[in-house]
């Protein structure tokens, strides 16, 4: 992708998130690898707690 092409996408994401641009494709792909842990490893412990706490609720 072109810097134009970027420029043009992080404005139009940019009316509804915060953008953050990274210096290369290592960085992004890097970043990208952790949020999908960090959120595998949120629901992870979500289900561990549903299993743990359940009988509590009825």
């Amino acid at each position: 992708m072109d810097e134009e092409t970027a420029e043009v996408l992080a404005e139009l994401y940019g009316l509804i998130t915060n953008v953050y641009k990274a210096k290369d494709i290592r960085t992004a792909e890097a970043a990208k690898v952790i949020e999908n842990i960090q959120r595998d490893l949120n629901i992870a412990l979500m289900n561990e707690l549903a299993i743990i706490f359940y009988p509590l609720s009825k």
